[in-house]
């Protein structure tokens, strides 16, 4: 009988550890950690990513829903070079980050977080267009 034991080392030759799994805030040992919150170290405990999920205000994910075509143009002129917008849809996006504004401004729930999420959005999901933020 031939025994193979599993591998320690990945098709990148990466070193295969339960050092890269994710602890959840229940499981960190920082006090910091809070409801929503998930805590990411490297293999070698040099970098440390936190990240937090919060929903958005409601106002602001029907917005969003509904300006999917902007999005989509926004995208398109950020994956492609050489590609310029008309004015007409410069003009509208300045009035969804204004309507943005105002849907997070209306929010009671964690105003302080969404005081600034407008100028801080890295990126729109799911696929670049829809009502998800991935923030600064």
């Amino acid at each position: 009988e031939t025994v193979v034991p599993p591998p320690k080392v990945d098709m990148v030759n990466e070193v295969i550890s339960s050092e890269n799994e994710i602890k959840l805030a229940s499981e960190a040992t920082e006090e910091s950690l809070g409801e929503g919150t998930i805590c990411i170290h490297t293999a070698n405990k040099s970098c440390r990513l936190e990240i937090e999920a919060l929903p958005l205000p409601p106002e602001a994910t029907s917005l969003l829903e509904e300006s999917a075509h902007l999005l989509r143009a926004l995208n398109l002129l950020n994956s492609k070079v050489g590609v310029k917008l008309n004015e007409e849809t410069v003009t509208k996006l300045r009035e969804l980050k204004t309507k943005l504004h105002a849907a997070f401004a209306s929010s009671r729930d964690n105003s302080a977080v969404w005081e600034s999420a407008v100028d801080n959005v890295w990126s729109f999901g799911p696929r670049n267009v829809g009502p998800n933020l991935l923030l600064n």
